[in-house]
């Protein structure tokens, strides 16, 4: 899970900054994605964005992509309202950074657990 350093840690770091360790993949993607977050429209393409998508990122399985935490849990992370965090996972869909599906839980009622990957 995320140490709430560690989201600062990434989000000021730059390329140049990684070029040497392990984080490379983890900035350079990061940079990106900053780059397509500020072409989103409606008001979604600032810092709080970035913020969730490097929370996204920092707490997926690097394996499949899959996050780990739940929607709550990355907007309280992040300091946002779980309202907003939706709003927010939507301009990212839209971004194609991430796909939201449901899958769903055995002996259970209703749509099933949301599932973020990242792309």
């Amino acid at each position: 899970m995320l140490k709430p350093d560690g989201l600062h840690r990434i989000v000021t770091a730059s390329p140049k900054q990684a070029a040497g360790g392990s984080d490379t993949v983890e900035v350079a993607a990061l940079w990106r994605a900053i780059e397509t977050i500020a072409g989103i429209g409606g008001g979604f393409g600032g810092v709080t964005t970035i913020r969730v998508w490097a929370a996204l990122l920092l707490n997926r399985e690097r394996s499949t992509g899959v996050v780990r935490m739940d929607r709550a849990d990355v907007a309280r992370l992040v300091g946002i309202s779980p309202g907003r965090m939706s709003r927010i996972l939507t301009a990212l869909a839209a971004a194609k950074m991430i796909e939201r599906r449901r899958e769903h839980i055995s002996g259970k009622r209703g749509p099933g657990r949301l599932v973020i990957v990242i792309l």
